[in-house]
């Protein structure tokens, strides 16, 4: 049986595991430049609190910052 990725979250594979939505954008946090290693503090917020942060600014994040077609780098 093949398996399905959802296109619409943000998922990562390091490790051999498997992380999505808030857990693998913070796992990405924390292997980034200070000061983006300090959100790793929110691993202490229970997992169904910071998925459903993390679906909220998914929704708006358009409305707030935009979107482009093209790359911006």
């Amino acid at each position: 049986m093949e398996q399905t990725i959802p296109t619409d979250t943000v998922q990562l594979i390091m490790d051999g595991k498997q992380y999505e939505r808030s857990s693998a954008v913070l796992r990405i946090a924390m292997h980034l430049r200070f000061p983006w290693p300090l959100l790793g503090i929110f691993y202490l917020v229970p997992t169904f609190i910071r998925d459903a942060i993390y679906s909220f600014i998914a929704r708006k994040r358009k409305r707030w910052f935009g979107e482009e077609t093209r790359c911006v780098i």
